[in-house]
Protein backbone atom coordinates (compact mmCIF):
# COMPACT_ATOMS: atom_id res chain seq x y z
CA UNK A 1 0.00 0.00 0.00
CA UNK A 2 2.76 2.36 1.22
CA UNK A 3 4.30 2.30 -2.66
CA UNK A 4 1.03 2.49 -4.13
CA UNK A 5 0.78 6.20 -2.30
CA UNK A 6 4.55 6.52 -3.03
CA UNK A 7 3.88 6.06 -6.48
CA UNK A 8 0.90 8.09 -7.13
CA UNK A 9 2.51 10.79 -5.67
CA UNK A 10 5.59 11.04 -7.81
CA UNK A 11 3.16 10.78 -10.84
CA UNK A 12 4.25 13.64 -13.16
CA UNK A 13 0.94 13.06 -15.07
CA UNK A 14 -1.47 14.17 -12.17
CA UNK A 15 -3.63 17.32 -13.02
CA UNK A 16 -1.48 19.61 -10.30
CA UNK A 17 1.74 18.24 -11.28
CA UNK A 18 0.75 19.01 -15.37
CA UNK A 19 -0.33 22.53 -13.88
CA UNK A 20 2.22 23.23 -11.88
CA UNK A 21 4.54 22.16 -14.87
CA UNK A 22 3.04 24.55 -17.21
CA UNK A 23 2.44 27.18 -15.08
CA UNK A 24 6.50 27.00 -14.50
CA UNK A 25 6.64 26.83 -18.26
CA UNK A 26 4.76 29.87 -19.17
CA UNK A 27 1.97 28.19 -19.82
CA UNK A 28 -2.12 27.84 -19.27
CA UNK A 29 -4.31 25.26 -18.01
CA UNK A 30 -7.70 26.39 -19.95
CA UNK A 31 -10.41 23.12 -20.19
CA UNK A 32 -8.52 20.35 -19.01
CA UNK A 33 -5.62 20.94 -21.56
CA UNK A 34 -2.19 22.64 -21.19
CA UNK A 35 -1.80 25.40 -23.52
CA UNK A 36 1.94 25.98 -23.67
CA UNK A 37 2.83 29.18 -25.73
CA UNK A 38 3.97 28.42 -29.59
CA UNK A 39 7.57 29.50 -31.39
CA UNK A 40 6.98 29.31 -34.51
CA UNK A 41 4.57 28.98 -37.84
CA UNK A 42 1.32 27.37 -37.86
CA UNK A 43 0.28 27.41 -41.37
CA UNK A 44 -1.65 25.61 -43.96
CA UNK A 45 -0.32 24.67 -47.60
CA UNK A 46 -3.11 23.95 -50.36
CA UNK A 47 -2.85 21.11 -52.15
CA UNK A 48 -1.35 22.95 -55.41
CA UNK A 49 1.31 24.28 -53.16
CA UNK A 50 2.36 20.70 -51.84
CA UNK A 51 1.78 19.30 -55.73
CA UNK A 52 4.20 22.15 -56.80
CA UNK A 53 6.61 21.49 -54.54
CA UNK A 54 6.87 17.52 -55.53
CA UNK A 55 6.83 17.80 -59.09
CA UNK A 56 9.64 20.53 -58.58
CA UNK A 57 11.94 18.35 -56.36
CA UNK A 58 11.02 15.37 -58.59
CA UNK A 59 10.88 16.07 -62.00
CA UNK A 60 13.89 14.94 -63.12
CA UNK A 61 13.56 11.47 -61.22
CA UNK A 62 10.16 10.78 -62.24
CA UNK A 63 11.05 10.70 -65.87
CA UNK A 64 14.33 8.09 -65.29
CA UNK A 65 11.36 5.91 -63.14
CA UNK A 66 8.98 6.07 -66.15
CA UNK A 67 11.65 4.92 -68.50
CA UNK A 68 12.74 2.18 -65.88
CA UNK A 69 9.45 0.87 -65.52
CA UNK A 70 8.97 1.05 -68.75
CA UNK A 71 12.30 -0.88 -69.78
CA UNK A 72 12.16 -3.05 -66.32
CA UNK A 73 8.51 -4.13 -66.45
CA UNK A 74 8.61 -6.54 -69.11
CA UNK A 75 12.05 -8.32 -68.20
CA UNK A 76 10.77 -8.53 -64.28
CA UNK A 77 7.17 -10.30 -65.90
CA UNK A 78 9.28 -13.11 -66.91
CA UNK A 79 11.67 -13.52 -63.82
CA UNK A 80 9.65 -13.08 -60.22
CA UNK A 81 13.12 -12.97 -57.93
CA UNK A 82 13.76 -10.00 -60.10
CA UNK A 83 10.30 -8.53 -60.04
CA UNK A 84 10.23 -8.51 -56.41
CA UNK A 85 14.12 -6.84 -56.54
CA UNK A 86 13.54 -4.32 -58.54
CA UNK A 87 10.24 -3.40 -56.77
CA UNK A 88 12.48 -3.29 -53.68
CA UNK A 89 14.86 -1.20 -55.58
CA UNK A 90 12.43 0.95 -56.79
CA UNK A 91 10.53 1.95 -53.33
CA UNK A 92 14.10 1.94 -51.99
CA UNK A 93 15.38 4.63 -54.28
CA UNK A 94 11.83 6.84 -55.09
CA UNK A 95 10.77 6.90 -51.51
CA UNK A 96 10.73 10.26 -51.06
CA UNK A 97 7.98 10.75 -54.21
CA UNK A 98 5.96 7.88 -52.47
CA UNK A 99 5.99 9.82 -49.26
CA UNK A 100 5.40 13.33 -51.00
CA UNK A 101 2.28 11.52 -52.83
CA UNK A 102 1.01 10.09 -49.75
CA UNK A 103 1.45 13.72 -47.98
CA UNK A 104 -1.10 15.64 -51.11
CA UNK A 105 -3.62 13.09 -48.46
CA UNK A 106 -3.50 14.82 -45.68
CA UNK A 107 -4.75 18.41 -44.72
CA UNK A 108 -1.38 20.12 -44.98
CA UNK A 109 -1.45 21.70 -41.71
CA UNK A 110 2.32 22.17 -40.68
CA UNK A 111 3.85 23.92 -38.07
CA UNK A 112 7.36 25.04 -38.56
CA UNK A 113 10.45 26.56 -36.08
CA UNK A 114 13.49 27.67 -37.29
CA UNK A 115 16.07 28.25 -34.79
CA UNK A 116 20.06 29.11 -34.90
CA UNK A 117 20.99 25.55 -35.24
CA UNK A 118 17.99 23.59 -36.24
CA UNK A 119 14.90 23.57 -38.31
CA UNK A 120 12.01 22.27 -36.79
CA UNK A 121 8.68 21.11 -38.32
CA UNK A 122 5.53 18.45 -38.07
CA UNK A 123 2.16 18.52 -38.24
CA UNK A 124 1.29 20.13 -34.77
CA UNK A 125 4.68 20.84 -33.23
CA UNK A 126 7.95 20.28 -34.00
CA UNK A 127 8.74 16.65 -33.76
CA UNK A 128 11.13 16.09 -36.64
CA UNK A 129 14.45 18.60 -36.29
CA UNK A 130 17.10 19.21 -39.10
CA UNK A 131 20.45 20.91 -38.51
CA UNK A 132 21.08 23.90 -40.31
CA UNK A 133 24.30 23.20 -41.31
CA UNK A 134 23.13 20.32 -43.33
CA UNK A 135 21.14 23.12 -45.47
CA UNK A 136 21.80 22.26 -49.22
CA UNK A 137 19.46 24.36 -50.96
CA UNK A 138 16.89 27.69 -49.93
CA UNK A 139 14.69 28.06 -52.92
CA UNK A 140 12.02 30.50 -53.10
CA UNK A 141 8.62 29.43 -55.15
CA UNK A 142 6.88 31.14 -57.66
CA UNK A 143 4.02 29.78 -55.90
CA UNK A 144 4.15 31.06 -52.64
CA UNK A 145 6.65 29.10 -50.50
CA UNK A 146 10.44 28.82 -49.48
CA UNK A 147 11.42 25.22 -50.00
CA UNK A 148 14.23 24.24 -47.33
CA UNK A 149 16.11 21.05 -48.48
CA UNK A 150 19.09 19.67 -46.33
CA UNK A 151 21.44 16.92 -47.21
CA UNK A 152 19.83 14.23 -46.07
CA UNK A 153 17.34 14.72 -48.84
CA UNK A 154 14.74 16.59 -46.44
CA UNK A 155 12.70 19.31 -47.62
CA UNK A 156 10.82 21.54 -45.73
CA UNK A 157 8.17 24.12 -47.27
CA UNK A 158 6.98 27.40 -45.54
CA UNK A 159 4.89 30.35 -46.65
CA UNK A 160 7.43 33.01 -47.73
CA UNK A 161 5.07 35.75 -46.62
CA UNK A 162 6.25 33.96 -42.94
CA UNK A 163 9.73 34.03 -42.70
CA UNK A 164 11.30 36.78 -41.06
CA UNK A 165 14.98 38.52 -42.04
CA UNK A 166 16.07 36.87 -39.05
CA UNK A 167 14.77 33.58 -40.45
CA UNK A 168 16.47 33.83 -43.72
CA UNK A 169 19.70 34.75 -42.06
CA UNK A 170 19.62 31.92 -39.77
CA UNK A 171 18.66 29.76 -42.75
CA UNK A 172 21.87 31.43 -45.27
CA UNK A 173 24.73 30.69 -42.17
CA UNK A 174 23.74 27.58 -41.98
CA UNK A 175 23.63 26.83 -46.03
CA UNK A 176 27.06 28.64 -45.47
CA UNK A 177 28.45 26.44 -43.12
CA UNK A 178 26.86 23.61 -45.24
CA UNK A 179 28.86 24.83 -48.21
CA UNK A 180 32.12 25.86 -47.04
CA UNK A 181 32.55 22.20 -45.32
CA UNK A 182 32.37 21.00 -48.60
CA UNK A 183 34.50 23.43 -50.05
CA UNK A 184 37.23 22.51 -47.04
CA UNK A 185 36.96 18.76 -47.82
CA UNK A 186 37.56 19.35 -51.76
CA UNK A 187 40.71 21.35 -51.27
CA UNK A 188 41.96 18.72 -48.89
CA UNK A 189 41.25 15.77 -51.22
CA UNK A 190 43.34 17.70 -53.91
CA UNK A 191 46.17 18.72 -51.77
CA UNK A 192 48.93 16.55 -52.43
CA UNK A 193 50.41 14.67 -49.43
Amino acid sequence: MGTHLDSRRNDRTSPHTVRRTAAREGGRWTNNKMEMPTKGYDFTLTHGQRLCSLIAEWWAPGIILCIVLTVGIPIAVSHPICASFFAFCILFVFRGLIFGLFNLLNNGRRHVEIEENGVGFGSITADLWIFTDGIKQIRQNRWGTTSIRHHNGTYVDVPTALLSSEDYQKLENGLKKYHDYWKIKEQTKRRPT
